[in-house]
């Protein structure tokens, strides 16, 4: 009989899984959708757009990696601001010691934290800014305040607003971690979906 995963195992899987997934689809940024149609991805590569060795993971996953080392000294916006520009200027927590890949929205927050703008005032709120760039990394969000849902969604909503203001994208991490909130939990895919879509329809409506 396997054993049931701990909460720490959880925790451990579900960021080695999205790092690992991430690497996984980084030689096949920007490809169109009809050249992947039927072509699953089962084996790690190199090269793509940035010619890096299989195994090498986006600025996704580093800006993910940047926020859980911040979220474990507290939750603190100027700190995980910080632990961003660290990632910009330094390329910390890149696969080798080089920033690369960013999306437009997030070098403007970037730029703009330089600049001496708070943390929660430097993301963009545009309509043309909304991107998923901030959901990618909101996993230790959801690790940090599992047990707290509402202030849950209320970090998430803040975190994001750091490089991605729009409030789709805000909400889009906040039902993100939601769904992670159930699966570390133990609950099942579906039933994980099911509960986060229940809770979030009443917090957004509500």
């Amino acid at each position: 009989m396997t054993a049931t995963p701990t909460f720490q195992e959880r925790v451990r899987g579900g960021i080695v899984a999205a790092v690992v997934g991430d690497a996984l689809g980084l030689p096949f940024e920007g490809t169109p959708r009809r050249q992947m149609d039927g072509l699953p991805v089962e084996h790690m590569a190199g090269g793509g757009p940035h010619g890096l060795p299989a195994g090498a993971w986006s600025d996704d996953s580093s800006l993910l990696l940047s926020l859980a080392d911040a979220l474990c000294s507290g939750y603190d916006p100027s700190r995980i601001a910080d632990a961003f520009l660290q990632w910009w200027r330094e390329g910390r927590w890149t696969p080798y010691g080089q920033t690369f890949g960013w999306g437009g929205t997030t070098a403007r927050a970037m730029r703009r934290l330089a600049r001496g703008v708070p943390p929660l005032s430097a993301g963009l709120d545009a309509e043309g800014s909304n991107g998923n760039g901030s959901l990618m990394r909101t996993l230790p969000v959801a690790v940090r305040f599992a047990g707290r849902r509402r202030r849950m969604l209320q970090v998430a909503h803040q975190v994001s607003a750091i490089t991605h203001a729009h409030p789709r994208s805000q909400m889009s991490c906040g039902i993100y971690c939601l769904i992670a909130r159930g699966l570390l939990e133990g609950l099942t895919p579906r039933t994980a979906c099911e509960e986060a879509a229940h809770y979030a329809d009443r917090y957004y409506t509500g």
